[in-house]
């Protein structure tokens, strides 16, 4: 028996496992990287959508300053069930948190980036119970569990 070829074959073979090694771990890291990149990317885009859309301004700039005639006005056309152009934006300002909520609950982006690009303006939702009490009427689901989860975990800190 020769004991030298078969070191050199172990050898051998090891030096391939370590290849085969070494290979996948690259293409896992390659892939991470990707999907960190797109990740990024779409984070960028809801980011870009939200603060440069001039749709979402007005409800934005409701939140942000609460002026007392127009809350009540929202208030009241939510009480009413009108269809006015402010309850129209809300919708739609609500939508896209609602995406955001759904791709959290679907762990395809954390709740931590969500509140490091949106914080504020989710809290300003929960600020206000007739906004909240819309929210779980009108099918939010996914948006009123993330408010409320958001706000729960303020209160730990």
């Amino acid at each position: 028996m020769n004991w030298q070829a078969i070191e050199w074959e172990v050898a051998g073979g090891l030096l391939e496992a370590f290849g085969l090694i070494a290979a996948a771990l690259v293409a896992a890291f390659t892939y991470r990287a990707n999907v960190r990149q797109r990740k990024t990317e779409w984070l960028y885009k809801l980011f870009e959508k939200f603060y440069e859309n001039e749709g979402y301004k007005p409800v934005r700039r409701l939140l942000d300053y609460e002026p007392p005639d127009e809350l009540a006005a929202l208030r009241r056309d939510i009480d009413a069930n009108v269809g006015s152009e402010t309850v129209e934006a809300l919708v739609d300002y609500l939508n896209f948190f609602e995406l955001i909520a759904i791709q959290v609950k679907d762990k395809q982006i954390s709740e931590r980036e969500v509140v490091d690009i949106f914080d504020y303006y989710i809290r300003r939702l929960a600020g206000h119970d007739f906004i909240m009490k819309y929210i779980d009427e009108q099918g939010f689901e996914n948006l009123g569990r993330l408010v409320r989860s958001i706000q729960k975990g303020r209160r730990k800190k």
